[in-house]
């Protein structure tokens, strides 16, 4: 499943860093002259993964759209107020595991 995540991200010609997490949740961090919104709509139609099974993680205005976006959108303690505002859920900071508590919470049993 991960090299099909980079072939479709490289086709769409997104550079990434990836990292994953428990074999379930791959991380990225964006580096593209497109939006996150736009990165999760490629890989949820490419991989057919359902829209509720979508999880979005942010703390930046750059991320607000792809929060409002995913069935399940989650604002790091350390988000701006807007972001905070229209997440579903909000976890620890970046600096806390954050991420690490959202997969317990969300994913694993």
């Amino acid at each position: 499943m991960y090299t099909h995540i980079k072939e479709i991200i490289y086709q769409n010609r997104i550079k990434i860093e990836t990292e994953i997490y428990k074999k379930v949740l791959v991380r990225f961090n964006i580096h593209l002259s497109r939006n996150e919104l736009f990165l999760i709509k490629v890989l949820i139609d490419k991989l057919n993964i359902p829209h509720e099974n979508t999880i979005a993680c942010g703390d930046g205005f750059n991320d607000l759209s792809m929060i409002k976006y995913a069935a399940v959108g989650v604002a790091m303690e350390n988000a701006v107020d807007a972001v905070k505002e229209n997440a579903d859920y909000i976890t620890a900071s970046n600096n806390d595991d954050g991420i690490a508590k959202v997969v317990e919470k969300f994913i694993t049993d």
